[in-house]
């Protein structure tokens, strides 16, 4: 939960941080003879421009969600775009802090030249392992292959007030594989500090995200000299060595800090950790930066391409996708006396140029990266939104989908505007669906054709009723239907990890209990067993006959809906005659 220090206080706050922070630069001005541009903008603090876009891991885009950055904290819009116009941060260490309810923390550290402009989109992962358990007595979370966070009973604190806290208690935990090829694109940085004090770039075998609240969203932490216990699942046991160092994350500093060991055991590491944070296990290899300017073949520069480096002789994913600046320079930690390949690309995901180099432990200038500049294309929608009194819609959105991206554009007194890139001129179909948050209306899904240019003369009229909640069931060939406000639909606490319940009372009485179904598994889309199921009607009560399976399409985060169906066989408890059903629900998260 974002709690903000209100007005002079934050700022102040934020500022000492970042005096703090700013201890050195990231770049060896002598090393860039051929770049005096470059050189003259080097300093310990900078101030830059800033902006991006914050989605999910499904590329959808995350509003209201909050990110700060050097001194300043803003919201996502609609589609999940934030922007600083200016401002004053480390050089070496900007730092990108993001919260949105329902994910893991994230924070991005980048390296910056003073004046540029900064472009850097942020996927968030969504928490869907989580334990719900007493302060007082502790609990354990289990994770994916066999990962596991064990907190012991009474060593839990207030993080804020440095009291003890004994109230419910909520973890989240997530293993992050750094196998993966997003891995890099989860993680903060490479750059860490070794307990000597020199730095090191990371090489990773295991990464966990870690969160701890209270019943109120408060933050908690574990006191000073208790510890919890955990087991970091091995991603490549064979070439993981039977020490490896700890590492968490400093949001202070933007860098991993070394401490601790964890020891291999078969196919997992164990540790035990000091504080709540995202930790890694992992060695501290020597680190190099490098620097370029990519352009095109005519020398013109290609701001904000992405760059992502690879190991030269495997092809192993080596970093995330980072954005050059306005001028098209790039300026990064990398890891030191290695064989790397860069791949430039476009907005596209085409791979417009590459460059193999080695690296040493000091900071290597690869001059301009000549690339391709392959244009894109932009198709923009506009037109007039109405209800259906042909009234305009004056508090509301539209939602466009697009080349398989989801986006929104806000609608003001009727009218709405949006420019959307596309990656191709081929003619295909945006399906776009009118909100009316006043009315509590919606359309139909409207269907535009499009391949590039101005659609101008769009016009939708919004007269759906908006049905946010529902539980609509089959027994026996005749359906039943139960929806909010009417009847009362709700997701249950309960006390298990990787399982959810979902209650219906009839007239919003809690006495009259029409529908409950719990099924197992991750809070995201998927065939998950059902556990239990109970259905009432007409003083008759129906239970499962055999095995089912929910069909989970959607699990947003908290504050947006669960949404699926089930179908199989049902035993009258009167009769005990097996009869067909199905279930069909959408239901508001809380949890």
């Amino acid at each position: 939960m974002i709690r903000p220090i209100p007005g002079v206080s934050l700022l102040l706050a934020l500022l000492v941080l970042l005096t703090n922070a700013c201890s050195k630069t990231g770049v060896n001005e002598d090393s860039l003879p051929d770049s005096p541009s470059l050189n003259k903008s080097i300093t310990k603090y900078a101030r830059i421009g800033l902006s991006g876009r914050i989605t999910n891991e499904k590329d959808e885009p995350l509003s209201n969600a909050f990110v700060r950055a050097g001194n300043q904290l803003t919201q996502t819009d609609r589609n999940g775009h934030y922007h600083f116009s200016s401002i004053y941060t480390c050089a070496n260490a900007t730092m990108i802090e993001v919260e949105a309810q329902g994910y893991f923390r994230d924070y991005k550290s980048l390296e910056v030249l003073d004046g540029s402009k900064q472009y850097n989109n942020i996927t968030l992962k969504q928490k869907d392992q989580h334990l719900l358990f007493g302060a007082e007595s502790g609990g354990t979370l289990l994770l994916q292959k066999d990962g596991q966070i064990s907190i012991p009973s009474g060593v839990i604190i207030d993080k804020v007030s440095n009291t003890s806290f004994s109230g419910n208690t909520r973890m989240d935990g997530f293993i992050i594989d750094p196998s993966s090829t997003s891995f890099y694109s989860l993680i903060p940085t490479i750059r860490g500090l070794r307990l000597d004090g020199s730095d090191a770039a990371l090489r990773f075998f295991s990464l966990l995200l870690l969160e701890l609240t209270g019943s109120s969203g408060q933050p908690l932490e574990i006191s000073a000299g208790d510890h919890l216990s955990v087991q970091f699942p091995i991603a490549d046991a064979t070439n993981a060595p039977a020490t490896a160092s700890l590492w968490y994350y400093d949001e202070v500093n933007g860098q991993w800090i070394e401490e601790g060991k964890a020891i291999k055991e078969g196919n997992i590491y164990k540790a035990n950790l000091s504080r709540i944070a995202t930790w890694s296990v992992a060695i501290g290899d020597p680190i190099a930066t490098i620097n370029a300017n990519i352009t095109d073949k005519s020398g013109n520069r290609l701001s904000f391409s992405r760059v992502q480096l690879f190991d030269a002789n495997d092809g192993s994913v080596l970093s995330g996708i980072l954005r050059a600046d306005d001028k098209g320079y790039i300026n990064m930690p990398v890891h030191g006396n290695y064989s790397l390949l860069m791949k430039i690309s476009d907005d596209c995901g085409s791979v417009i140029g590459t460059r193999k180099f080695g690296t040493g432990t000091g900071t290597t200038w690869l001059g301009k990266l000549v690339s391709e500049n392959n244009e894109s294309t932009t198709v923009v929608l506009s037109g007039k939104m109405m209800n259906c009194k042909n009234a305009p819609i004056h508090s509301g959105y539209v939602k466009i989908m697009l080349d398989g991206k989801l986006f929104r554009a806000s609608i003001s007194d009727g009218f709405f505007e949006i420019s959307l890139p596309r990656c191709t001129k081929e003619i295909t179909t945006a399906t776009l669906i009118v909100v009316d948050d006043a009315g509590g209306i919606e359309s139909h899904p409207f269907q535009q054709e499009v391949s590039s240019g101005h659609y101008d003369n769009i016009e939708i009229n919004a007269c759906n009723k908006q049905t946010d909640q529902y539980i609509s069931y089959t027994i026996n060939g005749t359906n039943y239907l139960l929806q909010a406000p009417t009847d009362s639909l709700v997701q249950a606490a309960i006390n298990q990890d990787n399982k959810t319940t979902i209650l219906c009372y009839r007239e919003a009485d809690k006495n009259k209990e029409a529908v409950s179904f719990t099924f197992a598994g991750a809070s995201k889309p998927g065939n998950y067993p059902v556990s239990t199921l109970s259905i009432r009607q007409e003083k008759l009560q129906f239970t499962p006959s055999g095995v089912i399976a929910m069909e989970v399409t959607d699990y947003g985060a908290p504050g947006e809906f669960i949404k699926g169906s089930c179908s199989g066989k049902l035993r009258d408890s009167s009769t005990g005659k097996i009869i067909p059903f199905s279930i069909h629900f959408k239901v508001l998260r809380k949890f």
